[in-house]
C-alpha cells in the first residue's frame, strides 16, 4: 500500500472514530438532560429542540422552552451551556460548576407583584419596602418583555466550606449586573443562614441601561414632578436622609451615589472586611457600624 493510501486510511480512521465518540456524547449528554427534564414535567411542560456536544467543550441544549400546560406562561431558553462540572464521585456537591444561559426570553405579564411577605427583613429594616416592590415590579416600569443572558461559576472548597459564585446577567434595555459572592462556613445540606456563613468578599457593579431613570421616573409622577427636579431633590437630600436613618457611608460613597443618581451609568459597591463576617450576626450590630464592619465601598463612573 502507497504512503499516500495510509495517509488517507489514518484520517478515514480518524473521521470514522470523532463521529463515533461524538455519536456516544451525544447519546449520554440526550440521557442526562432527559433526566433532569422528567421531573419538571410534574409542575410544567419542557421541550427542547436539540442537543450541542463537543469533544474538547461544553454540552449544550438548545431551543429549551418551559410552559405551563395552559400554555400561557412561557419561558424560552434560545441556548443553555454546561460549561464545566468537576465533582469527585464522593462528594455532595461539585467543586466547580459553571452554566450559561443564551437568548432567554419571557413576558413580563405573568409576574406576580410582590406583597410586603416578599421583602427580605433586612431591606424592610432600612425602610426600602416601597423601593424593593418598585424595583421588582417590571410591567408598571415599562418592560413588556425581558430578553436577557446570564452566566454562573459556582466553586467550593471542602476543606474550609468556601464558595465563591459569580453571577452576570445582561438584560436589553434594563442593564448589566455582575455579581461576585466570596464566602466561608458553608456546609452542604444546611440552610446557609444556620451554617456560620460567613463573608469573605463580595462585589456588585451594574451598567445601567434606563433601568434607574424608569424608577426614578415612577417616583417622580408619584409626586407630581418632572423627572430633573426630582433628581435633583433626591440628591439634596441624600445626606441627610442617610443620616436620619443612621446609614453611615463615607463622603466619597455619598458622592459616588449622588453621581449615579445625576447620570446613571456603572456603579460599583465593595464588601471586603478585614476578617470575614458572620451573615447570622449582621442583625445583631448597630445599623450605623455596619457599612465599617464590612468595609463597604461604593464608587461610580
Amino acid at each position: 500500500m502507497s504512503t499516500r493510501n495510509i495517509l488517507v486510511s489514518i484520517v478515514m480512521m480518524l473521521f470514522v472514530t470523532f463521529g463515533v465518540v461524538k455519536g456516544v456524547m451525544y447519546y449520554i449528554a440526550k440521557q442526562k438532560i432527559d433526566e433532569l427534564i422528567t421531573p419538571m414535567n410534574e409542575y410544567m411542560h419542557v421541550e427542547y429542540s436539540g442537543i450541542s456536544t463537543s469533544i474538547f467543550g461544553p454540552i449544550g441544549v438548545k431551543g429549551l422552552r418551559l410552559s405551563t400546560f395552559s400554555g400561557d406562561e412561557v419561558l424560552t431558553f434560545g441556548r443553555v451551556m454546561l460549561l464545566t462540572f468537576d465533582k469527585d464521585e464522593n462528594d455532595q456537591i461539585p467543586s466547580n460548576i459553571s452554566v450559561s444561559f443564551e437568548d432567554i426570553r419571557f413576558d413580563t405579564r405573568f409576574m406576580d407583584e410582590l406583597t410586603n411577605d416578599d421583602v427580605p427583613a433586612f431591606v424592610k429594616k432600612l425602610g426600602y419596602s416601597n423601593l424593593y416592590k418598585v424595583s421588582n415590579n417590571l410591567p408598571q416600569l415599562g418592560y413588556d418583555k425581558i430578553i436577557s443572558d446570564i452566566y454562573i461559576d459556582f466553586s467550593y472548597r471542602k476543606n474550609l466550606g468556601g464558595v465563591k459564585l459569580r453571577f452576570r446577567e445582561n438584560i436589553q434595555q434594563l442593564g448589566e449586573l455582575d455579581i461576585l459572592l466570596d464566602v466561608i462556613g458553608f456546609i452542604p445540606g444546611l440552610r446557609a443562614i444556620g451554617s456560620d456563613l460567613k463573608i469573605n468578599k463580595m462585589s456588585l457593579m451594574f451598567n445601567d441601561d434606563s433601568y434607574t431613570d424608569r424608577i426614578l421616573q415612577y417616583f417622580a409622577d408619584k409626586d407630581e414632578k418632572e423627572l430633573s427636579v426630582y433628581r435633583i431633590e433626591i440628591v439634596e437630600q441624600l445626606k441627610n436622609y442617610l443620616e436620619k436613618n443612621r446609614i453611615a457611608l463615607e463622603d466619597d460613597d455619598i458622592q459616588a451615589l449622588k453621581q449615579f443618581i445625576m447620570k446613571p451609568n456603572k456603579l460599583v459597591v465593595e464588601v471586603n472586611p478585614y476578617e470575614p463576617v458572620s451573615v447570622e450576626n449582621l442583625e445583631f450590630y448597630k445599623r450605623e457600624d455596619v457599612p465599617n464592619l464590612l468595609n463597604l465601598h461604593i464608587s461610580a463612573q
